[in-house]
Protein backbone atom coordinates (compact mmCIF):
# COMPACT_ATOMS: atom_id res chain seq x y z
CA UNK A 1 0.00 0.00 0.00
CA UNK A 2 2.23 2.63 0.87
CA UNK A 3 4.75 1.47 -1.74
CA UNK A 4 2.28 2.06 -4.35
CA UNK A 5 1.71 5.45 -2.98
CA UNK A 6 5.33 6.51 -2.73
CA UNK A 7 5.90 5.02 -6.36
CA UNK A 8 2.46 7.23 -7.31
CA UNK A 9 4.48 10.21 -5.70
CA UNK A 10 7.24 9.84 -6.92
CA UNK A 11 5.56 9.15 -10.75
CA UNK A 12 3.83 12.67 -10.37
CA UNK A 13 6.51 14.60 -9.32
CA UNK A 14 8.82 13.26 -12.46
CA UNK A 15 5.87 14.31 -14.39
CA UNK A 16 5.88 17.80 -13.02
CA UNK A 17 9.48 17.94 -13.16
CA UNK A 18 9.31 17.26 -17.25
CA UNK A 19 6.49 19.57 -17.10
CA UNK A 20 9.01 22.61 -15.70
CA UNK A 21 11.92 21.41 -17.75
CA UNK A 22 9.58 22.28 -20.35
CA UNK A 23 8.57 25.44 -19.97
CA UNK A 24 12.02 26.40 -19.20
CA UNK A 25 12.78 25.39 -22.55
CA UNK A 26 10.42 27.55 -24.11
CA UNK A 27 11.36 30.32 -22.29
CA UNK A 28 14.80 30.03 -23.15
CA UNK A 29 14.55 29.50 -26.83
CA UNK A 30 12.88 32.71 -26.70
CA UNK A 31 16.04 34.36 -25.41
CA UNK A 32 18.20 33.24 -28.95
CA UNK A 33 15.44 34.99 -30.89
CA UNK A 34 16.63 38.30 -32.88
CA UNK A 35 14.61 40.40 -34.35
CA UNK A 36 15.95 42.34 -37.34
CA UNK A 37 14.89 45.23 -38.50
CA UNK A 38 16.09 46.76 -41.61
CA UNK A 39 15.36 50.16 -43.14
CA UNK A 40 12.42 51.12 -44.86
CA UNK A 41 14.08 52.17 -48.93
CA UNK A 42 16.04 55.47 -47.85
CA UNK A 43 14.59 56.51 -45.19
CA UNK A 44 17.08 56.78 -42.26
CA UNK A 45 14.50 57.12 -39.80
CA UNK A 46 11.90 54.11 -40.24
CA UNK A 47 12.32 50.66 -40.17
CA UNK A 48 10.57 47.58 -41.12
CA UNK A 49 11.03 44.23 -39.88
CA UNK A 50 12.93 41.71 -41.57
CA UNK A 51 13.28 38.39 -41.91
CA UNK A 52 10.61 36.59 -39.57
CA UNK A 53 11.14 32.83 -40.64
CA UNK A 54 13.21 32.31 -37.35
CA UNK A 55 10.54 34.19 -35.52
CA UNK A 56 7.67 32.33 -36.73
CA UNK A 57 9.34 28.97 -36.48
CA UNK A 58 9.97 29.76 -32.60
CA UNK A 59 6.31 30.75 -32.10
CA UNK A 60 4.87 27.68 -33.80
CA UNK A 61 7.13 25.50 -31.67
CA UNK A 62 6.30 27.29 -28.24
CA UNK A 63 2.51 27.02 -29.36
CA UNK A 64 2.65 23.69 -29.75
CA UNK A 65 5.04 22.92 -26.34
CA UNK A 66 2.58 25.20 -24.50
CA UNK A 67 -0.43 23.16 -25.85
CA UNK A 68 1.27 19.98 -24.15
CA UNK A 69 2.00 21.75 -21.09
CA UNK A 70 -1.73 22.93 -20.92
CA UNK A 71 -3.18 19.49 -21.41
CA UNK A 72 -1.43 17.10 -19.53
CA UNK A 73 -3.14 15.48 -16.84
CA UNK A 74 0.30 16.19 -14.34
CA UNK A 75 0.14 20.44 -14.90
CA UNK A 76 -1.14 21.57 -11.71
CA UNK A 77 1.98 22.19 -9.73
CA UNK A 78 3.08 24.42 -12.82
CA UNK A 79 -0.18 25.93 -13.94
CA UNK A 80 0.10 29.40 -13.02
CA UNK A 81 3.38 29.65 -14.60
CA UNK A 82 2.27 27.69 -18.14
CA UNK A 83 -1.19 29.90 -17.78
CA UNK A 84 1.24 33.27 -17.67
CA UNK A 85 3.55 31.97 -19.91
CA UNK A 86 0.74 30.87 -22.49
CA UNK A 87 -0.82 34.34 -22.04
CA UNK A 88 2.36 36.27 -23.10
CA UNK A 89 2.77 33.93 -25.79
CA UNK A 90 -0.76 34.34 -27.25
CA UNK A 91 -0.45 38.29 -27.26
CA UNK A 92 2.62 38.21 -28.77
CA UNK A 93 1.64 35.76 -31.51
CA UNK A 94 -1.15 38.21 -32.42
CA UNK A 95 1.20 41.39 -32.47
CA UNK A 96 3.07 39.24 -34.87
CA UNK A 97 0.12 38.72 -37.12
CA UNK A 98 -0.80 42.08 -37.18
CA UNK A 99 2.59 42.98 -37.94
CA UNK A 100 3.15 40.41 -40.66
CA UNK A 101 -0.05 41.48 -42.55
CA UNK A 102 1.15 45.21 -42.54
Amino acid sequence: EKKDLIIQISHEASQEAALKAMLNKVLDRWKDVDFTVVSYRDRKETFILGAMDEVVAVMEDSMVTMSTILNSRFVDGVRSEADHLDRLLQLFAGTLDEWLEC
